[in-house]
């Protein structure tokens, strides 16, 4: 049962998005990170955000987490305006902003750190169920239940950040540059767990360096040039020459 605020705990309209950003500027100060941008998100997909660093992608990512103001242009999740809640409230009302740095506390045990997440389910019965199925969905947590979470490597540590997430039943994961720092195994394992919370019906925003693997994961792609929208499409239709041409040939090839 999805943890929904009482604000936005209206059935989303079949006919329209998910998440619709109209319009969206974010600035620090008198620089402007991100300019006029109009995105929109379907239940149940997952969409690729890329671009360069400091192409705005983070900055999209706290937005719509409430984490920083917007300057101007709305956003609406499940047919709800919610441009300048705060960032509790839209946790609770099923956006979950996953940053980069893992999201975990390192000096709890693996369980804590899950039971912890879960103590917004007010009925003690089904915050047990809940942390019981994360476990069952990420079974090398189950196997280190009572380890401190510093223990982890460092894709396990994410595979943690993911199963907390799945705690709270999100209704929206922005899951923000996962992999980063990670080798090559760790990566995959958190690209298995991303696999896994989608498979729960999770919608999914990616922002990710691993163009490639995130294009082969995500059902639609945003690329970000300088805080401005510079290409939309379904991620089949986005070639190495799309991608080559706003994030380098580099990333083109998953580099």
């Amino acid at each position: 049962m999805s943890l929904v605020a009482t604000e936005a705990s209206a059935t989303t309209d079949s006919a329209g998005p998910l998440l619709a950003i109209q319009d969206l500027t974010v600035r620090y100060g008198l620089a402007t990170a991100v300019r006029n941008l109009d995105l929109s998100v379907n239940q149940g997909q997952a969409l690729a955000l890329l671009g360069v660093n400091g192409s705005g992608k983070s900055t999209v990512a706290r937005a719509l987490s409430g984490l920083v103001p917007v300057a101007a242009g709305r956003i609406h999740f499940q047919g709800h305006d919610i441009t300048g809640w705060p960032a509790h409230k839209i946790r609770r009302a099923g956006l979950i902003y996953l940053p980069e740095g893992r999201g975990i506390f390192p000096d709890l045990t693996v369980l804590e750190n899950l039971r912890l997440s879960a103590c917004v389910i007010k009925n003690r019965s089904e915050r047990a169920a809940t942390v019981d199925r994360a476990m069952e969905l990420f079974p090398p947590l189950k196997a280190r239940a009572k380890n401190h979470a510093a223990l982890l490597s460092g894709g396990e540590q994410q595979m943690l950040s993911l199963a907390r997430a799945l705690t709270t039943s999100p209704t929206l994961i922005v899951a923000d540059e996962l992999s980063l720092g990670l080798a090559p195994k760790m990566v995959d394992m958190v690209f298995e767990s991303l696999e896994l919370l989608k498979g729960t019906g999770a919608t999914i925003i990616l922002i990710e360096q691993y163009a490639a693997r995130a294009l082969e994961f995500a059902e639609n792609c945003a690329l970000l040039q300088r805080g401005v929208l510079s290409w939309h499409g379904e991620s089949r239709t986005a070639t190495s020459e799309i991608i080559a041409g706003y994030l380098g040939g580099a990333a083109a090839t998953g580099v």
